[in-house]
């Protein structure tokens, strides 16, 4: 089970940018602008098929997987990744970070963890949830193709503001999704 534990998501993108950007000069919806940015930034990420600003996420398997493990998001920091395990005692345990190593791929967009050069995973208990998994995916500093495309699809929502299927027919949504398109991680 994936679990985002992220207490609070910073937006990539502020209203005085989106502003800025969209030539917004009144502050009379700065409320609707918020709104609008959070909206465009989840429509982004179901395009993308994982988080834009990086999101705390525990992933509970039933053991480890022979090989390598690949993270359901991408791409992965590197600082802040916790492997705990219960063994076949019942104890949990933390697997020590020189135990795995981190993979995150540019070409295929994805994200693997597996043992280190000559180990292998440890033995758990049989049964349900034995591994936890506690990571930090998504960017640190987002791409600007990817801001831009919120800015652009957050700007149209404040522009056809009275049709509410904008988000899903405008050509601008369209250009977003080709703009982020490279970002995509196909599973």
């Amino acid at each position: 089970m994936l679990t985002n534990t992220t207490e609070e998501i910073t937006e990539p993108l502020t209203v005085a940018e989106l502003k800025a950007q969209a030539h917004i000069e009144h502050n009379d919806s700065d409320a609707e602008l918020a709104i609008y940015i959070q909206v465009a930034r989840e429509f982004i990420e179901s395009e993308i098929g994982g988080p834009i600003p990086a999101q705390t996420y525990t992933w509970t398997l039933d053991g480890f997987d022979p090989g390598e493990i690949v993270l359901p998001k991408h791409p992965v920091q590197s600082s802040g990744i916790q492997i705990s395990y219960t063994d076949p005692d019942g104890s949990t345990q933390v697997l020590e970070s020189s135990a795995w190593v981190l993979t995150n791929s540019l070409e295929s967009l994805r994200s693997t963890i597996k043992p280190a050069y000559g180990l292998s995973w440890p033995a758990t208990l049989a049964g349900y949830e034995s591994v936890t998994i506690t990571f930090t995916a998504g960017y640190s500093e987002v791409p600007k193709t990817i801001v831009h495309a919120i800015s652009l699809v957050s700007a149209t929502m404040e522009n056809y503001r009275e049709d509410e299927n904008t988000i899903k027919t405008h050509p601008n949504a369209f250009s977003a999704a080709a703009l982020v398109r490279r970002y995509r991680q196909y599973r």
